[in-house]
């Protein structure tokens, strides 16, 4: 089983995300913020993450670079989330370090489609 960490502080976006993620068979840990999202990372070890750009206390781009700066978790796929501009928030989540970016609101099957080529190290490049 696939383990994603759900970086996302709207409880009602999270609640759909990690409905769609586990009935296709992935197990979900969810954080609110970018803090807990690096200390989730470092403890669990997550397959993949799943960023919301947006967040209180430190940010997803923030939370990002601290993931890619530590060596255990540097190596995880990263698809950052925003609902903001996407022609500037792309560019700006790779420059951080995400190996995608999707713009909400999106489609979950597209969702899960990027999160499985990603595990399976057969993603192309940033979208």
């Amino acid at each position: 089983m696939i383990t994603v960490l759900l970086a996302e502080d709207n409880d009602s976006v999270a609640t759909s995300i990690r409905r769609c993620l586990e009935y296709s068979n992935f197990e979900v840990l969810r954080v609110k913020d970018g803090e807990s999202a690096i200390q989730t990372t470092i403890e669990r070890l997550p397959d993949i993450i799943l960023m919301d750009i947006q967040m209180p206390k430190l940010n997803g781009l923030e939370a990002i670079k601290k993931i890619r700066a530590t060596p255990e978790t540097a190596g995880i796929p990263i698809i950052a989330t925003s609902g903001l501009d996407a022609s500037t928030d792309s560019g700006r989540c790779l420059a951080a370090g995400a190996n995608h970016y999707i713009s909400k609101p999106y489609r979950m099957n597209d969702l899960v489609k990027h999160l499985l080529d990603l595990c399976n190290g057969t993603s192309e490049e940033l979208h």
